[in-house]
């Protein structure tokens, strides 16, 4: 999506350069978060699987 800066007076932009560093930093820890639980969430579905005889792997 693109911002159109230009409406933007210089201390509203200056504020935008101190503050999207840490808001770039949050958004990717929450996606790598994201993720991991996902990971797990199937790693546990696969063990499951296992136990009940099933190799997702084919299916």
């Amino acid at each position: 999506m693109a911002m159109n800066l230009s409406a933007l007076s210089l201390e509203q932009l200056e504020h935008l350069l101190s503050v999207l560093p840490e808001e770039i930093r949050r958004r990717e820890a929450e996606d790598d978060e994201a993720e991991l639980r996902k990971r797990r969430v199937f790693a546990g579905f696969q063990e499951l699987a296992e136990k009940q005889g099933i190799d997702l792997s084919k299916i």
